[in-house]
């Protein structure tokens, strides 16, 4: 199910996933002014050399990558209703960077609503990234970035996890997923542990993957090297956790 144009049946969906896990709040309201807004999103580092950044969405499709070599933390596009106002606040304290990439209000129009945004953010620049996504479809491929810390919350939809690429750290990663389907793509030569392989409802599969207590881990788990330690709590739907080279 695509769920890039949002609706009274997102909402629906929305309000299922919070009673289920208490994930995430989307603000309900009907809202006939329909139309969009293209955006061109670029923020520039200002001297920042490491970056906490969090995206916030209520309800759409999120695509969310990485740029290299990029004098900017944030780039990319976003479409949105008219009514949904898209807010971007950015602050640099000595070498730290902060960033804020927020929708304030998520109103449901009678009609259809196309709300997308289509993120990058800069590789080689150490970021801790937090990501709440209420109702919809997200594509994530962030592997490439120099992530020291990440968090998923999410609501109800279809989510793409893809971590692959060089690590020379670990990384903790953390999600929250309500109800709907879930895809960890993973690099096969990295240590890897996805926990609450015995939570939720639904299927988990793990191909290439051994059982360990309340965990799939892989075989590079157990040998020297940068680690991706999981840390998913779900409640309903499908999680399947691929490895690529």
């Amino acid at each position: 199910m695509r769920m890039a144009r949002a609706g009274a049946g997102v909402a629906m969906i929305a309000l299922m996933a919070v009673a289920l896990t208490g994930c995430y709040t989307v603000p309900i309201e009907r809202d006939d002014r329909i139309g969009t807004t293209e955006e061109q999103i670029s923020v520039a580092r200002e001297g920042a050399q490491t970056l906490d950044a969090q995206v916030t969405m209520g309800a759409g499709r999120l695509m969310l990558g990485s740029a290299a070599g990029s004098e900017t933390v944030l780039s990319g596009t976003v479409v949105y209703p008219k009514s949904w106002l898209v807010r971007s606040e950015y602050s640099v304290e000595g070498t730290d960077g902060t960033l804020r990439f927020t929708q304030e209000r998520a109103t449901f129009p009678v009609g259809d609503a196309d709300n997308t945004w289509d993120l990058k953010f800069a590789e080689g620049l150490p970021t801790r990234l937090a990501v709440t996504l209420g109702a919809g479809e997200a594509d994530v491929a962030v592997g490439k970035l120099d992530l020291d810390d990440l968090q998923f919350t999410l609501g109800a939809g279809e989510t793409t996890i893809d971590l692959t690429g060089p690590r020379t750290r670990d990384l903790p990663v953390s999600i929250q997923a309500g109800i709907g389907e879930l895809r960890l793509v993973v690099p096969s030569d990295v240590g890897v542990r996805v926990s609450g392989r015995n939570d939720g409802v639904g299927s988990f599969d793990a191909d290439g993957f051994k059982a360990e207590g309340n965990a799939w881990v892989n075989d590079a788990w157990s040998e020297p090297g940068p680690k991706i330690d999981i840390d998913l709590q779900r409640g309903i739907g499908e999680v399947t956790v691929e490895m690529q080279p």
